[in-house]
């Protein structure tokens, strides 16, 4: 992989979407992952990303828990659904 600053915009944000579809756990702690991937802070790695994409890391990794759910919802019960994203709180779906 290139070193994130040879990294275009578009590169950068397909590599932090894919990271956060493989971490769309809710109790997975995205900030320390993204860090540990690219060794920047997480300031420097939301700046950029909010910066070309319009939106924030955040907004971004909620729409794919969601749309995990919903996709989820159609093959198993609530409940599991629940337990597999990580939520722990019905109250918090």
């Amino acid at each position: 992989m290139k070193p994130f600053r040879e990294l275009n915009d578009r590169e950068f944000c397909d590599i932090v979407y894919e990271i956060l579809c493989s971490n769309c756990k809710k109790d997975v702690c995205i900030q320390t992952v993204l860090e540990n991937f690219f060794g920047k802070s997480i300031s420097s790695i939301k700046q950029r990303y909010r910066r070309y994409m319009g939106k924030t890391i955040f907004s971004t990794h909620e729409e794919i828990i969601l749309n995990s759910a919903k996709n989820l919802l159609e093959e198993k019960s609530c409940i599991d659904v629940l337990n597999e994203l990580g939520f722990n709180y019905e109250a918090y779906f």
